[in-house]
């Protein structure tokens, strides 16, 4: 008979890597003790995670207090005070975090620098470098995300302490997606622009992440998975666009220009004529159109890296439904949409996503589907084998 157990929410990142039950022994759990390896628990500073017990919610209360107001006999050189959340957050209902040294070298990193490097285009910058910690001094949730962004951009520029990053990273990541997930369940037009803020640090998550622990490739359905995450903030942005787009993260929104029509490379333009022929439907075509649009709007805004997020946002529901349920024509339509990434490539979390959406695709198509939607002809375009416009 098959034996169950509990799943580990806290283990450490190597048996979470290897998707086995950690025992999250102290220093260093059973397992990395037994494959001689470090264990990221070494590594992991001194965020905390423990809930205070229901019997026990005095002597918790007692502890949070001292941790949260340290006398100055009581702090070393090198010490942080703990930061706990301010009485108006809603995350207050969740244990208080402690941030320490690391965390402090984080947010640093993420507003000199992070901040500067996730979107491309003034706005965006002026949004994630000042709007976003604006927010995270009041909010603890939004102030994980962007940690759990700035550990992984470490990765990228530090792979020396990449174990060190990874588990900071994953750290931050879990304890905001906790606070979210509850919070999501009560979303109001209150709450709508902090939600929606902390589900744009989830689609930078989602495509900086793999790269991050080692990933190469994803299966087709792992990497569908990945990008629900945009879909996510789709769903925050319809139930409360005007709260939204009036709140504290409004210049990330741009509806207020109409761009003069851009000619895409003869290459390019077949390939999309090719997709209409093969289109069944209105839905089809919607999709197709939609890429298109955004195709023709990044030859014009080549600083505008949130454009090669915005299709797969405005796509609708019936579309991304098929793509998952692996319609091959809409898996078709869909991996058109490396063309549009490309452009955007020298993003440090979009870099790779175009060819793994390519391999992902080959993988999943049938021969017989290949042979029909014809791609041998556009995997060459789709692989950037040639430009997206004319010169």
């Amino acid at each position: 008979m098959r034996q169950f157990h509990t799943k580990s929410r806290s283990g450490c990142a190597q048996c979470k890597s290897r998707r086995i039950k950690c025992d999250e022994s102290r220093p260093s759990c059973r397992n990395c003790v037994r494959a001689k390896v470090q264990c990221p628990f070494l590594a992991a500073g001194t965020i905390s995670r423990s809930t205070p017990k229901a019997g026990n919610s005095r002597a918790a209360s007692a502890s949070a207090s001292v941790s949260a107001s340290p006398s100055p006999s009581s702090t070393s050189p090198g010490q942080v005070a703990h930061m706990t959340a301010p009485e108006n957050d809603p995350s207050k209902e969740h244990p208080g975090p402690i941030f320490d040294i690391l965390d402090l070298a984080l947010m640093h990193h993420f507003t000199a620098v992070t901040s500067l490097e996730l979107f491309l285009g003034e706005n965006q910058r002026e949004v994630w470098k000042m709007d976003f910690p604006r927010q995270a001094r009041s909010n603890v949730m939004i102030m994980h995300g962007l940690l759990a962004i700035a550990a992984l951009h470490m990765t990228h520029l530090e792979p020396e302490d990449m174990l060190k990053y990874r588990t900071r990273a994953l750290q931050h990541h879990d304890l905001g997606l906790q606070i979210f997930n509850s919070q999501f369940k009560s979303l109001t037009s209150e709450n709508s622009d902090i939600m929606f803020s902390f589900g744009l640090t989830l689609v930078v998550w989602a495509f900086a992440s793999p790269s991050a622990f080692g990933l190469k490739s994803l299966w087709f359905d792992d990497l569908l998975k990945q990008l629900d995450h945009v879909r996510g903030c789709k769903t925050i942005f319809q139930l409360h666009r005007e709260a939204i787009v009036t709140g504290p993260i409004r210049k990330f929104f741009d509806f207020s220009h109409e761009y003069p029509q851009s000619v895409l490379s003869p290459d390019v333009f077949r390939s999309i004529e090719n997709l209409k022929i093969h289109a069944a439907d209105v839905v089809h075509l919607l999709a197709i159109e939609n890429l298109e649009c955004h195709l023709r709007k990044s030859i014009l805004r080549t600083s505008d890296s949130h454009i090669a997020m915005a299709w797969l946002a405005l796509v609708d529901d019936a579309f991304w439904l098929r793509v998952k349920t692996h319609e091959p024509v809409a898996i078709m339509i869909f991996a058109h949409w490396a063309i549009l990434l490309r452009q955007y490539q020298t993003v440090w979390w979009i870099s790779g996503w175009p060819d793994a959406i390519v391999s992902a695709v080959e993988g999943i198509l049938s021969e017989s589907d290949k042979v029909c939607l014809g791609w041998d002809t556009c995997v060459q375009i789709l692989l950037y084998r040639t430009e997206i416009q004319p010169k």
